[in-house]
C-alpha cells in the first residue's frame, strides 16, 4: 500500500520557514502559483533547494506574479457586497477588496486585458470598471462561482433596497442626535450597554427616564462612539463591518443624519522612524539635572569596567528624568566619543512615544552639528528597523521586543551589538520577560567586561513592599544610583520637598471624600495580600455603590467646580463602568468629561488626551491607565477614587498633577482622596501617611 512519507506529510501540514517577511508556512511556497512568493523564493535559494524541488515538484518556471497599480484603501468585502455572505466560505468572508487602476507583471510588462481580478492572501484586487456588475462578475469568476445577470443585480440591489432606505430615512428625519440614536437602536438596547449605577443615579434625580433621556445618557457615556458601541443592534440598517473612520462607515453615519465623527477614527500608524538634525533651542537643565547628567556621562566613560556599566536614575514624577537620561547620552555622543546603537525599552505606547519625542527634541537642541540621528519605532506593528548600530535609537515596547527576539532571532540578532540599553520604569525590570530580553542582549547576572551599558529610569526605586524584589532590583543595576549627590538629601520626602521649594514640583493640598465600609471575603483577603490593588470583585462593589459615586460628583462640584470650572482634572476610577458613570454624570451637569481605559482604542485615547491638554475636555476619568507615561502639565486637580495601598503607585498617580511652574505646570495641585474603610483589612490607604506632603 503506497502512502506519503510521514516526514513529508508533517512538513506540508506543519512546516515553517524563515523569510524576509517573517516565519511562514512551508506549504505556502508550493503550488503553481504559490500562495506566498516570498516562501517560494526562499525555497529556491535554500541550501537543500535541489532536494526540495525534486521531492515537492517545486518548479522555478512559474508565471510571473502581478502587481496592482493605483489601488484604493482595503474595505471588508461584505461592506461592499453584503449579500455575498451566504455564498462564500469562512475564509472568503475575511476578504478585503481594493479597487485598482490596472495590473503589471513584476517584471514590468503589462498583463492581458482579460485580467480583472487578482487575489493575494486575504486581499482582492479588482480592476475598476464603469459598471459595478462587471467588477462583481470578475471576482465571482476568480473564485469559481458563475451567476447569471439577474442574480448579480439582486446582490447589488441588496445594498440599498427600498426597505433599507425607508428605515434610514426615518432615523435621518429626527431633529437631534439623541432622537436619531434612539430611533436607530431603541430604548431597550440602549439601556443594556449603560452602567447600571448610572441609570439608578439618573432615575433617583429625574424619576423614570424617557427614551430620549436614555439616549442622552448613552451619548454622555460613549460620545460619538455610541453607534459603534451599539453596532450589534443596527443590523436592520446594514451597518459597516469595519468602523475606525472607514469610507463605508462615513457613508453609513451620514445616511442616518449623524456627523462624520460618529464613524470613528482611523487608527493611523505613526512613521516607522524619524531622522533629526540639530540645532534647536531647549530650556537649560536645572542644577540637579546637570549633576545627574555628569554622573551618567561618567558611567559611559568607564569604557569596560565590569562593575561600572550599570546604573539607575531615580527622580520623582515631573522632575524630568526622561530629558536628563536622553541629554546625558546625547552629550556623551557629542563630547565623549560614545558610539553605537541605543535601545530604549518601555511597556506602553504612551511611554514609548514620549521617549521618541524627547530624543527628537534633545538631539535637535544638543546633538552634533549636521549629524543625523535615526529614531525607530518598534511597537504597534511597525516594520523591522534597519539593522544598523551607528547613530541609531530604537524605541520598543518590552512586549514587542520579547516577541520579535523569541520568534525571529536571526532578524533581530543585530540588537546584541547595540552599546546601550535603557529601561524606562525600571522598577518593573526584574520581571521574567525583562530578564529574558536582557540575557538575549548579552546582559546576564554575571557581569562581563564588554556587555552593553544598562541604565534604568524610575520614579519609584523600590518594588512595593517586597524586600527581596527590591534587593534584586538594586542588584540588577549594580547598586549604582546615578542621581546620588543631585539633592541635599536622597530620602524621597526630602527630594520632593526640595523640588517643591525650587518650583519644579507643585505644592499639594488635600481634601477627603468620605467613602463606604465593606468587608472582604476570605478569598478576597488572600488576593489583597498579593497585589497593591484590591481584588477586582471588591473594586466592582465599590464602583456599584451609588452613594459613593454621588459623593465623588458632589466633591468635584464643591471643591473644584465652585473654585474654577476650567481646572483640568484627572480622576482615577474604580472600574471601567465606574469611569463611564462618573464621566456621564459630569457631562450631564454641563462639564466636558470623557472616560478612557485600556479598552479604549489607542487612536481615540490619543485624541482625547490631546483635547484634555488643549482644554476642550475639562475632566478625564480613567481606569487602569495614566499612572505612567501621561504628561499633562496643567492638570490642576486629581481625584483618587480607587483605593491605593502602595506609596509608589500612589505617587505615580498624583504625580500627573505635581508639575511645578518651572516645568510648565502650576504652583499648587488639589488632591481629593476617597477614604474607604475595609473593615477586616489592616493595611492603610497610601495617602494616610503623607501628612508631610499636604501644604
Amino acid at each position: 500500500m503506497k502512502f506519503e512519507s510521514p516526514a513529508l506529510k508533517i512538513l506540508r501540514q506543519h512546516g515553517r520557514i524563515i523569510t524576509n517577511s517573517g516565519i511562514k508556512k512551508f506549504s505556502d511556497g508550493l503550488g503553481d502559483p504559490p500562495r506566498n512568493w516570498a516562501v517560494w523564493r526562499r525555497l529556491l535559494s535554500h541550501p537543500q533547494a535541489g532536494l526540495i524541488r525534486e521531492t515537492f515538484q517545486l518548479t522555478a518556471e512559474i508565471s510571473t506574479p502581478v502587481e496592482p497599480i493605483g489601488e484604493d484603501e482595503p474595505t471588508p468585502l461584505l461592506d461592499v457586497w453584503p449579500s455575498l455572505e451566504s455564498y462564500l466560505s469562512k475564509q472568503q468572508l475575511q476578504f478585503h477588496l481594493l479597487r485598482c487602476d490596472d495590473f503589471l507583471k513584476l517584471d514590468g510588462t503589462p498583463v492581458e486585458d482579460s485580467l480583472g481580478c487578482h487575489i493575494e492572501g486575504d486581499f482582492i484586487y479588482i480592476k475598476r470598471r464603469e459598471e459595478e456588475q462587471d467588477e462583481l462578475r470578475s471576482f465571482l469568476e476568480q473564485i469559481g462561482l458563475s451567476f447569471h445577470t439577474k442574480q448579480i443585480e439582486e446582490i447589488l440591489r441588496h445594498r440599498t433596497p427600498e426597505e433599507l432606505e425607508k428605515a434610514k430615512k426615518a432615523v435621518r428625519g429626527c431633529s437631534t442626535d439623541e432622537e436619531r440614536l434612539l430611533a436607530a437602536v431603541g430604548e431597550t438596547e440602549l439601556r443594556l450597554r449603560l452602567p447600571k449605577s448610572l441609570i439608578k443615579i439618573l432615575e433617583q434625580s429625574k424619576g423614570s427616564l424617557t427614551g430620549v433621556q436614555v439616549a442622552q445618557a448613552a451619548i454622555a457615556t460613549f460620545h460619538s462612539g455610541a453607534l459603534r458601541e451599539y453596532r450589534y443592534a443596527l443590523d436592520h440598517l446594514d451597518p459597516p463591518k469595519k468602523w475606525a473612520g472607514s469610507p463605508r462607515a462615513v457613508d453609513f453615519v451620514r445616511s442616518l443624519g449623524f456627523g462624520e465623527e460618529w464613524a470613528g477614527e482611523r487608527n493611523t500608524r505613526r512613521d516607522p522612524f524619524i531622522e533629526v538634525e540639530g540645532p534647536l533651542s531647549l530650556p537649560k537643565l536645572h542644577s540637579y539635572q546637570q549633576e545627574i547628567v555628569g554622573n551618567v556621562r561618567e558611567l559611559i566613560r568607564s569604557n569596560g569596567a565590569v562593575d561600572e556599566r550599570r546604573g539607575m536614575i531615580s527622580m520623582p514624577t515631573g522632575s524630568g528624568k526622561t530629558r536628563v537620561a536622553v541629554q546625558s547620552i546625547v552629550e556623551a555622543i557629542r563630547d565623549d566619543g560614545f558610539k553605537g546603537g541605543i535601545l530604549w525599552v518601555a511597556d506602553r505606547d504612551e511611554l514609548c512615544e514620549q521617549a521618541v519625542e524627547a530624543w527628537r527634541q534633545v538631539w535637535a537642541s544638543e546633538g552634533p552639528q549636521a549629524t543625523q540621528l535615526r529614531i525607530s519605532r518598534m511597537w504597534a506593528g511597525q516594520p523591522r528597523p534597519l539593522p544598523t548600530s551607528d547613530m541609531h535609537v530604537i524605541v520598543a515596547t518590552i512586549q514587542t521586543l520579547s516577541a520579535k527576539i523569541t520568534r525571529q532571532p536571526d532578524l533581530y540578532e543585530f540588537l546584541a551589538d547595540f552599546k546601550l540599553l535603557v529601561f524606562d520604569e525600571a522598577h518593573r525590570s526584574v520581571a521574567p520577560t525583562y530578564t529574558s530580553v536582557m540575557e538575549d542582549l548579552g546582559l546576564t547576572r554575571y557581569r562581563k567586561a564588554h556587555e552593553p551599558y544598562l541604565i534604568g529610569l524610575t520614579a519609584t526605586p523600590y518594588r512595593g513592599h517586597d524586600q527581596e524584589e527590591t534587593r534584586r532590583l538594586v542588584n540588577r543595576y549594580s547598586s549604582n544610583r546615578l542621581d546620588a549627590g543631585a539633592f541635599e538629601n536622597d530620602e524621597p520626602e526630602s527630594v520632593i520637598q526640595e523640588l517643591q521649594g525650587m518650583g519644579i514640583l507643585a505644592h499639594a493640598d488635600q481634601e477627603i471624600i468620605p467613602g463606604i465600609q465593606i468587608h472582604l471575603s476570605r478569598d478576597e483577603l488572600r488576593q489583597a495580600t498579593q497585589t497593591p490593588w484590591l481584588p477586582q470583585s471588591v473594586e466592582n462593589r465599590l464602583a456599584d455603590d451609588i452613594t459613593r459615586t454621588q459623593s465623588i460628583i458632589e466633591a468635584y462640584k464643591t471643591h473644584i467646580l465652585s473654585r474654577d470650572r476650567d481646572w483640568p482634572t484627572l480622576i482615577f476610577a474604580t472600574s471601567v463602568e465606574h469611569s463611564q458613570t462618573i464621566a456621564a454624570l459630569l457631562t450631564e451637569s454641563g462639564v466636558q468629561a470623557r472616560a478612557v481605559s485600556a479598552n479604549t482604542d489607542s487612536s481615540v485615547r490619543r485624541r482625547v488626551v490631546k483635547e484634555f491638554r488643549g482644554g476642550q475636555i475639562r475632566v478625564l476619568v480613567n481606569y487602569g491607565i495614566f499612572r505612567e507615561g501621561f504628561d499633562a502639565p496643567k492638570t490642576r486637580a486629581i481625584i483618587v477614587a480607587r483605593p491605593v495601598y502602595s506609596p509608589n503607585l500612589y505617587f505615580q498617580m498624583i504625580g500627573r498633577g505635581l508639575r511645578g511652574v518651572k516645568n510648565g505646570g502650576n504652583d499648587r495641585c488639589l488632591i481629593l482622596n476617597v477614604e474607604d474603610n475595609i473593615a477586616n483589612y489592616q493595611r492603610k490607604l497610601a495617602f494616610s501617611d503623607l501628612d508631610w506632603l499636604w501644604a
